[in-house]
């Protein structure tokens, strides 16, 4: 599951859980691209907790053929997390993926995520 938390300006926090369907990419892609448009580079915090994958080859293909359009429309992407093998997916998309800055947080530290993406935005 997909859930849009807060989405304001430049500012889009979600949540992601269990498994992830089409129908969840397409909405966070089609809210991704309307912010883009009106606010240009946008700052991502993405909370995951228990994401166990795509519910289907369909919806693994949605993520593969639109997630690396996304990089082109962040500033910034602060991931706060409780999965190690997330949280290395993201350290290691930072080192390969000069155009957005991305750093791993804990589930104790989403303050401090929070923080980290307002000081880029002042820097903007």
């Amino acid at each position: 599951m997909l859930n849009i938390t807060t989405s304001t300006g430049k500012y889009l926090r979600y949540e992601v859980s269990g498994t992830l369907s089409r129908k969840d990419l397409l909405g966070y892609y089609r809210q991704l691209d309307q912010q883009y448009a009106t606010a240009g580079k946008l700052q991502l915090l993405v909370v995951v907790r228990g994401f166990r994958g795509y519910a289907g080859l369909r919806s693994l293909g949605t993520m593969l053929w639109n997630e690396h359009k996304v990089f082109r429309k962040v500033a910034r992407y602060a991931a706060v997390t409780d999965q190690r093998w997330f949280a290395r997916l993201i350290r290691l998309l930072n080192a390969v993926v000069p155009t957005v800055e991305m750093k791993t947080f804990t589930l104790k530290e989403e303050v401090m995520a929070g923080a980290w993406l307002k000081r880029g935005s002042l820097e903007q």
